[in-house]
């Protein structure tokens, strides 16, 4: 289906639907079981190249990622100490014995992109204990379907397939007007979230969450820092991502003639 919002703010990325489904698509490209990579870069492949990507519980390219496209708690599957990853997420495991050693034990096999990090530590929270409450506390989506399918809107049939959210790539001006027009048709003050989690999380496990809620609100992405180093090659340094749970999204598609995206505000979009 084509998107009124992407017409009216010139939105030249590729809307993505985000997809539950038994049925692997053909010709989708996916990650190999067990191989590491971010599963925003193949987002970004959707956004940019208009290619269809697909991920179950083998193939996120991480454990964050399989646990924010749906696929269960955080760590279930982790092969070291949970304490390894706390500490690579606030202050780094060479500061405690058990994270040193593991270190050692895989120097060779740990990828160079999360070579530092893992070591030295993404220092995103002050001290260990806050990042395992941050993330034990966090409420995790297992779902029933084999598959997590990431596509172009325009591909979508909407009453065929299982569309969980919409997500749009835009630039600073096109994510003001979003950000506005999202509270065009209600009173309420918080229809925006900007939740301080990863990539992967804001275009799905978060609006996964909201798309169950009475008043589902969009939630405002692209914040990691981790992820725009992955994906600023594909996507530019100016852009923010824009999800909408789908009954969110198709609300704000009835509503868009006539609304604030019809004037025009002297801005360039692109």
């Amino acid at each position: 289906m084509k998107s009124l919002i992407a017409e009216r703010l010139s939105i030249r990325n590729n809307p993505v639907a985000t997809i539950w489904t038994d049925t692997k698509p053909e010709n989708a490209i996916q990650y190999s079981p067990g191989q590491q990579g971010c599963c925003m870069a193949l987002f970004a492949k959707a956004v940019k190249d208009g290619d269809v990507v697909v991920f179950d519980r083998q193939t996120c390219g991480c454990h964050i990622g399989t646990a924010c496209l749906g696929f269960g708690k955080l760590l279930e599957t982790y092969q070291f100490d949970k304490n390894c990853f706390y500490y690579s997420y606030s202050v780094g495991n060479e500061k405690w014995e058990v994270g040193r050693e593991t270190v050692e034990k895989l120097e060779k096999e740990i990828p160079p992109q999360f070579k530092d990090v893992f070591i030295h530590g993404m220092r995103m929270k002050k001290n260990v204990e806050d990042a395992r409450i941050f993330f034990e506390e966090m409420t995790y989506v297992t779902i029933k379907e084999k598959y997590v399918v990431m596509k172009p809107l325009d591909m979508v049939d909407l009453e065929k397939e299982l569309v969980e959210v919409i997500t749009f790539v835009v630039t600073p001006h096109q994510f003001s007007a979003l950000v506005l027009f999202s509270n065009y048709s209600n009173s309420r003050m918080d229809n925006v979230i900007i939740p301080p989690t990863s990539g992967c999380g804001s275009v799905s496990l978060f609006p996964y969450i909201e798309n169950n809620k009475m008043f589902p609100r969009a939630v405002a992405g692209m914040v990691d820092l981790t992820t725009r180093s992955i994906v600023r090659n594909q996507l530019g340094d100016n852009c923010l991502t824009f999800s909408l749970p789908v009954s969110k999204y198709l609300e704000m598609e009835k509503d868009a003639e006539g609304s604030l995206l019809d004037i025009d505000w002297h801005l360039e979009y692109n």
